[in-house]
């Protein structure tokens, strides 16, 4: 367990609201898009957990045991969990799997220790990155057409295609600054001084057959297809939970996202009304259908318009016609794609799951019922109240949402802003050398103010959040 020091950390402030597009991050974002999410440990995933961790210690992968994935069972419906939606990969992109990386991890030790600065000064805190954009906003810009539907969208599908746990536990490092040892799948990281803040490590995991170890992956215990599992549930329980299991009915009243306030609840309840209608329309077309029948092919069928909404209008506004239009993604009038290759590594990128997709949270507008969406205002008091984001029981309160993702981030190791866009260089602006200046950022669409904003941050533009230079690019 680590219990990791810093300087005090000034007050909160509210975190920043954009609507943006990043260049460096479409690569990722093409066909994946997700939002932080947060939960305690579930016990299914407890021993896998366990298993990454032991793979850290030198002698871990001598005591790994390979496990030899059972043959996929023939079946019409994708699994709760993700199973089996690659015949040849039973696991890749299920519940529990590893996130997968567009880039080389950037870890202080080069394998599990959080990302620090290129030299030898501390990255500013979140906070302090925080309340510096809160400084620096324009908050009368205003975009001509997008709503509050978009990033209400971008939530729906953060719940269906991530979701990061943390360890379930009483340990409070803030009481305890100095190392010791605990339960293994409790780690730690934890800011000291004035306003100590606490913050445990996201839960690892690894693929269950290998034993090679290189670096730290964590777990997303979501399913990393759009499979409308932020809907039904990631496991046969919870999708029993929602089951009336009569005529394949779901009951709206065992929603617990339908409680949320705000878009994303309305979202969860319509959809689901939307489940029980088509369920009536098929039932009175297959009088011989069973209720479990019904109910899986009404699921099928809501995944679709899920799926749908997302290729056809929400990428589309998000990524703009230029990307989409693409002959390798656009969407075809009729027939079926025929692209597909068991070999292709399904999974959600960490890069876009920490590092691009919390940006979802700051364009929401200060006020719901408002028409238009804000696109300059980095800041609003709305966008970020707890309620637009999963239990922070195990946080403390000071923790907004980008500050956490900031920090999020540097846990998981996601390389700095310049990484992503030289990933992206052949596409989006110039190639550079070895070394970025804050002056080459211009060709990133950041104008002379947002690279002052950015320099008074950091002190070398190669320490530059992924999130942060997305947030600050012209849309």
């Amino acid at each position: 367990m680590e219990c990791l020091g810093s300087k005090p950390i000034p007050p909160s402030h509210k975190a920043p609201h954009r609507s943006q597009r990043w260049y460096p991050i479409a690569c990722g974002l093409l066909l994946l898009l997700a939002l932080l999410a947060h939960t305690t440990t579930g016990a299914d995933l407890k021993e896998r957990a366990r298993a990454a961790l032991l793979l850290e210690k030198p002698n871990g992968p001598a005591s790994c045991q390979v496990q030899t994935p059972q043959p996929c069972p023939p079946s019409k419906f994708r699994s709760a969990s993700g199973e089996c939606n690659n015949f040849n990969h039973r696991y890749w992109g299920a519940r529990g799997d590893p996130f997968i990386r567009l880039l080389q991890p950037d870890y202080a030790d080069g394998r599990l220790k959080p990302r620090t600065s290129v030299g030898s000064h501390a990255l500013p805190t979140p906070d302090v990155i925080v309340n510096q954009l809160q400084r620096s906003v324009d908050e009368k810009a205003i975009h001509p057409h997008i709503t509050a539907m978009l990033p209400a969208w971008g939530q729906l599908l953060a719940y269906d295609l991530v979701q990061i746990l943390s360890p379930n536990s009483r340990y409070r490092c803030c009481r305890n600054q100095t190392e010791e040892t605990v339960e293994d799948v409790v780690q730690c990281y934890v800011r000291m001084g004035e306003g100590c803040r606490e913050y445990k490590r996201s839960i690892p995991s690894h693929d269950p057959t290998s034993c090679e170890f290189h670096y730290r992956d964590q777990m997303n215990a979501a399913s990393g297809f759009l499979d409308g599992s932020g809907l039904y549930g990631t496991t046969e329980k919870e999708i029993h939970a929602l089951r009336t299991f009569l005529n394949g009915k779901v009951d709206t009243a065992a929603c617990l996202r339908c409680n949320e306030p705000g878009a994303i609840g309305a979202l969860h309840t319509v959809l689901l009304k939307e489940h029980n209608r088509i369920a009536d329309q098929l039932a009175k077309l297959n009088a011989e259908w069973s209720d479990t029948t019904l109910f899986y092919e009404t699921r099928r069928i809501v995944m679709a318009q899920i799926q749908h909404i997302t290729y056809s209008e929400f990428l589309p506004i998000l990524l703009g016609s230029q990307i989409t239009n693409n002959p390798d993604l656009r969407l075809e009038n009729g027939g079926y794609y025929s692209g597909y290759s068991s070999a292709n590594r399904a999974g959600m990128f960490a890069e876009v799951a920490v590092g691009a997709v919390p940006a979802f949270l700051t364009m929401l507008p200060p006020d719901m019922y408002n028409d238009s969406m804000s696109a300059e205002i980095l800041l609003s008091s709305p966008a970020m109240q707890q309620t637009f984001i999963p239990d922070h029981a195990s946080f403390n309160d000071e923790w907004t949402p980008i500050s956490l993702a900031i920090q999020r981030g540097r846990d998981h190791g996601v390389p700095a802003y310049h990484k992503a866009i030289n990933l992206c260089e052949k596409r989006f602006g110039k190639p550079f050398g070895e070394k970025l200046s804050f002056e080459d950022m211009q060709y990133f669409g950041l104008g002379q103010g947002k690279r002052e904003v950015l320099e008074s941050m950091y002190q070398d533009p190669e320490d530059i959040d992924l999130l942060i230079g997305g947030l600050m690019e012209t849309p």
